[in-house]
């Protein structure tokens, strides 16, 4: 979610002072999980769960209120900062308004695909939950999770080598 935010803030908004955000990226990327973490042990709800990853198996509520439901938030606010940004860059490379137009299309090609890789990822965790929650557990969706999910790394270092 950061990265898409820098991103739009960068192209779209022309912010002229990123650096200013940092202090805000990093209260929101490791305040919020600490929150959470701090929530899982005080409640002692963790415990190995598979595919579940570490929230017990009682605790439903707790796995879609720590982690998918932040999940699917940060997920849709990517897939939507990553719209308007590639909208906006579209829009300047089509009309021939800047006159760095080239720049704007290395950018709109390099920046997006990280976020790109990501959202491609990790749809398949979303199904596959929403279908769980929904006790239903097919097991093509299931496949997909796992290997995409845990091939996150590999997918955005491929992007890394190849922008």
């Amino acid at each position: 979610l950061m990265l898409s935010f820098s991103i739009y803030n960068l192209i779209v908004r022309r912010e002229p002072e990123p650096e200013r955000f940092e202090k805000y990226y990093f209260c929101l990327c490791y305040g919020l999980p600490l929150i959470s973490t701090i929530i899982m042990l005080s409640k002692h709800i963790i415990s190995p769960m598979g595919g579940w990853c570490w929230i017990g198996d009682n605790y439903d509520a707790y796995r879609f209120a720590l982690f998918y439901g932040p999940f699917f938030f940060i997920w849709g606010t990517s897939a939507i900062l990553v719209g308007l940004t590639s909208k906006y860059t579209y829009s300047v490379i089509r009309s021939s308004v800047s006159d760095n137009k080239d720049k704007h299309m290395t950018y709109q090609f390099k920046l997006i695909n990280y976020i790109v890789v990501f959202l491609i990822c990790w749809v398949f965790a979303i199904v596959n939950r929403i279908l769980n929650g929904l006790n239903k557990y097919p097991t093509v969706p299931n496949i997909l999770h796992t290997y995409f999910s845990v091939s996150h790394g590999f997918f955005a270092s491929i992007t890394f080598i190849y922008n």
